[in-house]
């Protein structure tokens, strides 16, 4: 894991204890067909929010289209 990430997951651990709202989730998402338990839906489908998101951050580093075009529920806003 690059330290870079891991200190800016840090740091979104602790602004989640500030605010409740804020569920931190570090996970290798995988497109539905390669790995299903890794799917975008399965992962997000096991949080305390599984309906909907008002805002959701995901760094994906490849297959971004595939893995969100899979995804179905949609946030209201996504970065």
């Amino acid at each position: 894991m690059c330290l870079r990430r891991h200190r800016k997951f840090t740091d979104l651990i602790a602004a989640a204890e500030q605010y409740p709202k804020i569920e931190p989730l570090q996970a290798m998402v995988e497109f539905f067909e390669k790995k299903p338990e890794n799917s975008l839906d399965k992962l997000l489908g096991g949080t305390k929010n599984p309906d909907g998101y008002e805002l959701l951050s995901i760094d994906i580093d490849s297959y971004d289209l595939t893995i969100w075009s899979a995804y179905e529920v949609a946030p209201r806003s996504s970065l």
